[in-house]
């Protein structure tokens, strides 16, 4: 650590000063005491606080030291370190015993967590979560929002039951502006209306891939779909991946999600799921994430949401790789 490049904070008295990305305490006594109850490590006698031990010891009253100074300063060389900062202070007036850093770890008797901190206005990438989950499972995330409260959610790898499928029979149906209607639909698919069925867009694409639904009054129904849903194709990779492996999946409109489905052999009147999906490499805004998993939570379902692999999203080959990453709302 170089000395000349550190910097004295103004209202210190010389007795701290940042070096690099930690603070340095020169008073032997105060770095002495602090460093028995488990802060920093010492270094010649001085000690090295990590930027969230010096402002929860700051807030705390155990060093006289500015926090705003301390903040505007440590900012400077650590991206997002007001964000932990505020996490680390919450940990520990909750009675965890939290060491900090990019992931703060944190005990507090028989429990042990993990969390990534950002803020609410921060986006991420469902690739960058997907890569963190393959490898821990699952962890916690803690968001900031713009009064320096916190929301925390468990994430989670959700890997659907494959119990798989057999269409029975063959079916006939017709496309009426933008609806399909068939006299009569094959066991499972459709919903009555008046004496016809209709069949959603998905249903009806499913059918036609599996050859058994032929569709009158249009020769590129793929064309349609994508003009009546922008994202249809999205949509239908995860719905082709649910109907393959025997779940139900149906709109989710109600529920501002792409399908709520359904698993017969868990409950055959409610849909335990919600699930929403984006494409792999998309950055999305937490408060997204928010108001999707706060609706399941008050509906008491589970949120899903589904991470498609871009080529089945930019072709017209729905299918391939799809990622399921449950979202539940946690109590740090």
């Amino acid at each position: 650590m170089n000395e000349g490049k550190g910097r004295d904070r103004a209202g210190n008295d010389g007795k701290s000063k940042i070096i690099g990305k930690k603070m340095r305490l020169y008073d032997k006594e105060v770095a002495q005491k602090l460093s028995s109850e488990g802060f920093g490590s010492m270094r010649n006698g001085r000690l090295d606080l990590e930027f969230e031990e010096a402002a929860y010891l700051i807030e705390h009253g155990n060093l006289q030291d500015s926090l705003l100074s301390l903040l505007m300063e440590a900012s400077k060389v650590e991206k997002g370190i007001e964000d932990r900062a505020v996490i680390y202070i919450e940990l520990k007036k909750r009675g965890y015993r939290a060491k900090p850093g990019r992931i703060i770890s944190a005990v507090r008797g028989e429990r042990s967590i993990r969390t990534r901190v950002f803020s609410e206005r921060e986006r991420f990438s469902f690739r960058t979560i997907l890569g963190a989950l393959k490898k821990e499972k699952s962890f916690i995330v803690c968001i900031v929002d713009e009064e320096c409260d916190i929301t925390a959610y468990r994430l989670s790898l959700f890997k659907p039951q494959n119990y798989g499928r057999n269409i029975e029979g063959k079916m006939e149906a017709h496309l009426v502006g933008g609806r399909i209607f068939a006299e009569s639909a094959i066991e499972g698919f459709g919903v009555l209306f008046s004496n016809m069925h209709e069949l959603s867009l998905y249903e009806t694409y499913y059918l036609m891939e599996k050859g058994a639904l032929i569709l009158h009054g249009c020769d590129d129904f793929l064309a349609v779909a994508k003009k009546e849903q922008k994202d249809f194709i999205l949509a239908y990779a995860i719905y082709k991946d649910l109907m393959d492996k025997g779940y139900e999946p149906r709109t989710g409109f109600k529920y501002g999600t792409h399908f709520r489905v359904y698993d017969f052999k868990i409950d055959d009147v409610h849909a335990p799921y919600l699930v929403h999906g984006f494409k792999e490499g998309s950055r999305i805004a937490w408060n997204e994430i928010s108001r999707a998993s706060r609706l399941a939570h008050t509906v008491k379902k589970k949120m899903l949401f589904a991470s498609v692999d871009s080529s089945s999203v930019d072709s017209s080959s729905a299918g391939k790789e799809i990622n399921y990453i449950k979202c539940e709302r946690f109590k740090v």
